[in-house]
């Protein structure tokens, strides 16, 4: 087969066990306007027939470029070999069990980038959580952000937030999908990120991390108001990844084959070093405590270990007054919980 020397844009489409659902995704991107693309499916050793659908798609595009892992790596590695081979001016990410919404999205956006010579625009992406819609999702929440190009210094500080001034607000867009980014850009963050990343961070921080970084590195951004992804949140749910689950057991948090949230607190503070990743990680896992159910029931028995915790961070005086008093906040919570149970309890 020959392989297009030069697409306008590089679809990279992670699959692992989603031949139930992925055809979605791929399907998604057959029928854009744009038509000089390239689609790079990475299989990370999937068990069911994914592969065997996958070559049979190839058969009928020759746009389909398959990359097969031989061990299950994780979709931070997924995500990084497709990164590499892709030949196209700009690439977007979309998992295997999501899609593009709007069959002009790649050219509208595109179309933008290159006229602009802009390294990120974004798009706005729908939320279904188990087949319900639950709304649309825009992560950039600082109002002065459409219709207008942001660049770097601005870019930095809107998206990755370090000053202590008591008056600014920062903001990290969590989501990696639903951009078009250009293509030496994206291949600059996975040097930025380096292997440890890869290796280290092992549950759901693939797009907080390459975020963190693409929003450091990267010069020029534009947000569309337009809708252009399908993010399907436990719509098509898998079993825990081996990969995860390898990593889980080799950091020993794990407990009754599940992740201990407690021992995954340990894990990031025992690792914050001070950079914006870690810094970043921690901040999420700690804020996420009342929202994420598991975690939240984990917490019942391990109050004054969280305590330390966030008292740790709100001594290192890393963190700006904003970010330590929403940490403040969580302690305050589970301080009044705790009380409430120990009166249940009498």
């Amino acid at each position: 087969m020959v392989r297009n020397e030069n697409p306008d844009v590089s679809i990279i489409i992670t699959v692992y066990n989603q031949a139930n659902c992925f055809y979605k995704a791929l399907r998604s991107v057959q029928m854009q306007s744009l038509k000089n693309i390239e689609i790079i499916i990475v299989d990370d050793c999937s068990l069911d027939n994914s592969i065997e659908l996958i070559e049979q798609y190839m058969n009928e595009d020759k746009r389909i470029i398959l990359l097969k892992h031989e061990t299950n790596d994780g979709k931070m590695k997924s995500r990084s070999d497709g990164i590499k081979i892709a030949r196209g001016k700009y690439i977007t990410l979309i998992d295997g069990d999501d899609s593009l919404s709007n069959e002009n999205i790649l050219y509208n956006s595109f179309t933008i980038a290159s006229l602009a010579n802009l390294d990120i625009v974004e798009f706005n992406l729908f939320f279904y959580r188990k087949k319900k819609f639950q709304g649309v999702i825009n992560y950039n929440i600082i109002k002065d952000l459409n219709d207008r190009i942001i660049y770097q210094p601005e870019l930095n500080y809107k998206f990755v937030y370090y000053s202590k001034k008591d008056s600014d607000i920062g903001f990290v867009n969590r989501n990696i999908v639903s951009k078009l980014i250009k293509n030496e850009i994206l291949k600059s963050i996975l040097d930025y990120i380096g292997q440890k990343y890869t290796d280290d961070y092992i549950l759901d921080y693939e797009d907080s991390i390459m975020s963190v970084s693409l929003f450091r590195i990267a010069r020029s951004y534009y947000h569309m108001k337009e809708y252009g992804y399908y993010y399907a949140k436990e719509e098509y749910k898998n079993n825990f990844s081996r990969f995860s689950f390898k990593k889980c057991k080799q950091k020993n948090i794990i407990l009754n084959n599940k992740l201990d949230p407690i021992k995954y607190l340990n894990f990031l503070i025992d690792k914050y070093n001070k950079s914006e990743i870690e810094n970043y990680l921690l901040y999420k896992e700690l804020v996420s405590i009342d929202s994420i159910k598991h975690l939240d029931n984990y917490i019942n028995d391990n109050f004054s270990y969280v305590y330390l915790i966030i008292d740790k961070i709100k001594d290192s005086n890393i963190y700006y007054k904003q970010r330590i008093d929403k940490i403040s906040k969580v302690k305050d919570k589970l301080i009044k919980k705790e009380k409430l149970i120990s009166l249940v309890g009498q």
